[in-house]
């Protein structure tokens, strides 16, 4: 059997100049393109392993590219119904902004990530974690917020991740790796968020999806379609789920894969659609079990509304960035005009107020339905 990645081992190898056909680069549509080639070159990795197929490196190279060119081109086709240049970069951005997929390109490149970070941490002489940390200590603290309060650890480093993954660190001109951190802008805080990342093993790739999936990005709605909370809309989740299961989809040609592709646009454009109907966002006060938030849910002083008020708005905002932006004769849209938040509590109910966001009890019988995948 050949092997064109140890799965132990995985390197990521960028997927240079498939993000765009045409002269004009975009950068956060080339981000989105480099991390689903990443998953789909993992996932064929997988399924060479599990079933002792005799594949090689070319083979696997344009298996993976095919699936990521016809994900990048649904994402192309669908943003052309946007009627500016801005509208679509601020579509693409939040295309990019896919958590969940950044999850999974963490916890596949583990390795590399910890490295890239100890490296950081090295440079600012910032010590190891205390040995008594346990991951749900850390994942607790993660969903805290840093030190700005712009939004929680978890959504910090991950954010790092899909912008600057591949560039933590660079080679001085000895050839010695080197933090790369000043030159990118992130902080001393933002080390400290990205070394908790990495303290998270005892959750596997799929249990961290799950988490972003259900605990966070399932908590997020609106009632755009008959305005009441018993029949909630989730754009924001549709649209992610929709692109991670396309990313993680590995074409065996056991469908049509026409009608599969007519099935992913439908999809993204409903999604689309939903968000453009948005006049305001919703977060419910219960949130969707998980792996990892039934692990944390369990440890001493655990308060569910703080968790939801210091992790979940602030996922909401670049949601609230776009529909602003697309609502805008021109397409523009100041990010500073987002208030972070305001927090008033009310004997033990917690209510958020984030442009029109508000937390309320939403029937969890409407999330049975949540996720269908469209294969």
């Amino acid at each position: 059997m050949t092997s064109y990645i140890d799965k132990k081992k995985f390197k990521y190898k960028k997927m240079k100049k498939l993000a765009m056909k045409n002269e004009k680069t975009n950068d956060a549509l080339t981000n989105l393109t480099n991390n689903i080639y990443c998953v789909q070159t993992y996932e064929w990795n997988t399924y060479i392993h599990e079933t002792g197929s005799d594949w090689n490196e070319s083979s696997i190279k344009e298996k993976s590219s095919k699936q990521t060119s016809m994900i990048i081109d649904i994402i192309k086709e669908v943003a052309e119904e946007l009627d500016s240049e801005n509208k679509k970069e601020a579509f693409y951005r939040l295309m990019e902004n896919n958590h969940i997929i950044m999850a999974n390109i963490f916890m596949i490149r583990k390795e590399f990530y910890t490295i890239s970070i100890d490296i950081l941490c090295n440079s600012i002489s910032m010590p190891k974690l205390d040995a008594k940390i346990t991951a749900k200590d850390a994942m607790i603290k993660l969903c805290k917020l840093t030190q700005s309060r712009k939004c929680s650890r978890l959504q910090r480093a991950l954010d790092i991740l899909v912008k600057h993954g591949s560039n933590l660190i660079i080679k001085n001109e000895n050839g010695i790796d080197q933090s790369n951190a000043s030159k990118l802008g992130i902080t001393n805080d933002d080390i400290y968020s990205l070394r908790l990342l990495t303290e998270i093993s005892k959750w596997n790739r799929q249990e961290l999806s799950e988490f972003l999936i259900y605990s966070i990005y399932g908590s997020i709605f609106s009632c755009t379609k008959n305005n009441i909370p018993t029949n909630p809309c989730f754009p924001i989740y549709n649209l992610y789920v929709t692109v991670f299961d396309m990313a993680i989809y590995i074409n065996k040609n056991e469908i049509n894969i026409e009608e599969y592709k007519k099935i992913a646009k439908e999809k993204i454009k409903e999604a689309l659609d939903d968000l453009k109907a948005i006049k305001s966002l919703s977060i419910s006060n219960t949130v969707l079990d998980s792996k990892i938030y039934n692990d944390i849910e369990k440890t001493n002083n655990f308060n569910v509304q703080m968790f939801i008020a210091n992790l979940i708005p602030y996922y909401v905002a670049p949601i609230h960035s776009f529909i602003a932006t697309i609502n805008q004769p021109n397409g523009l849209f100041n990010m500073q005009s987002i208030k972070n938040k305001f927090v008033n509590i009310v004997g033990s109910e917690t209510t958020l107020i984030l442009l029109g966001v508000c937390i309320v009890c939403v029937n969890l019988s409407s999330y049975l339905k949540l996720r269908q995948n469209i294969q």
